[in-house]
């Protein structure tokens, strides 16, 4: 019976060695879920702005992470996208910090997740015409790849990866 306890315990060791690998080696993820869908083409813009993100949150929104923000999704969407930052038909990004979830005490070690949700616009700079609207999702999942610059990260794969790019 207790080495049946042992062997148990040890593979729950191993699968979270596991994950906590795979997490630290992705970063946070990125997820998108349209409110208001997409429907121009978005191959006719061929350069953005992203706006510095507000704090819908009532003042209580993580800081570092509204710093962090903007220019972490600026650099994603020039990586993954055809976007450039100097360019005639302009798309807008903006956005506003709806959720941040640090986690837990026990969170942090035993099945660490942290967790920033914004609701993200796309729109037509120069007539404000709003082109979509989504809510984007950052989670972290690693012990050692945390914090709000890892979630500003995750946020700019939600907006380019999950969003610009797969439309």
């Amino acid at each position: 019976y207790l080495l049946s306890l042992l062997v148990g315990l040890s593979s729950v060791g191993c699968s979270r060695i596991a994950s906590e690998s795979v997490h630290t080696a992705r970063g946070a993820a990125g997820r998108t879920m349209a409110i208001q869908e997409v429907t121009v083409d978005l191959a006719d813009y061929d350069s953005f702005i992203v706006e510095p993100f507000s704090d819908g949150m009532g003042g209580s929104g993580n800081r570092s992470f509204l710093a962090e923000v903007q220019q972490k999704v600026a650099k994603r969407i020039i990586e993954k996208t055809y976007l450039t930052s100097g360019g005639t038909k302009v798309l807008r990004i903006s956005g506003e910090l709806i959720q941040y979830d640090e986690g837990s005490t026990t969170d942090k070690y035993v099945s660490p997740m942290q967790e920033a949700v914004c609701r993200v616009s796309l729109s037509d700079n120069s007539s404000g015409k709003m082109l979509g609207v989504a809510n984007c999702t950052s989670r972290a999942k690693s012990s050692f790849r945390k914090g709000p610059e890892e979630l500003a990260e995750g946020l700019g794969k939600a907006i380019a990866d999950d969003w610009i790019v797969k439309r």
